[in-house]
């Protein structure tokens, strides 16, 4: 889900911005490589189930190795999700609702966070259950919606 949500905000305008008309390979490319990066990371996941990241990255890679790509990992997630709670409050401060302070939607944001963590990974999980259809169901008619203007010849 998070992916979803950030490949929408995100990469688009950066993608279109460097790659101009040719930015449909640059988005095959990366969703191929995406693929390749889950199936590592869903065996890995088979192999270590009972580690937890850092013990399975030092398990893979080493003490000393596995400890900076797990901090690394770490640091990454965190970064990123401050990105996107900063993303998402502007978007939604700018399109759906420009009275809005952006800080009370961070506040929101932040506290839906927490109630998540709060109450676990199967309540997040049983959310993104009930979500999935939805949104794929969305994509899926702004795909048709979409496909009128393509132009085949070009």
């Amino acid at each position: 889900m998070f992916i979803v949500g950030s490949s929408i905000l995100l990469v688009p305008a950066a993608l279109a911005t460097h790659a101009k008309q040719d930015a449909w390979i640059s988005a095959c490319l990366g969703v191929a490589i995406g693929l390749l990066i889950v199936a590592m990371l869903c065996a890995a996941g088979s192999r270590f189930r009972a580690l937890t990241l850092v013990e399975a990255c030092k398990a893979l890679l080493g003490s000393r190795f596995g400890s900076a790509v797990a901090l690394l990992v770490i640091v990454h997630s965190f970064l990123l999700s401050v990105f996107m709670l900063r993303y998402i409050g502007d978007f939604m401060a700018t399109q759906i609702m420009p009275e809005t302070p952006v800080q009370a939607i961070h506040i929101l944001f932040i506290a839906l966070v927490v109630l998540a963590c709060k109450y676990g990974l199967e309540t997040f999980a049983r959310s993104a259950e009930i979500f999935l259809p939805w949104i794929v169901l969305f994509l899926v008619a702004l795909a048709l919606f979409v496909a009128p203007q393509i132009k085949a010849d070009n």
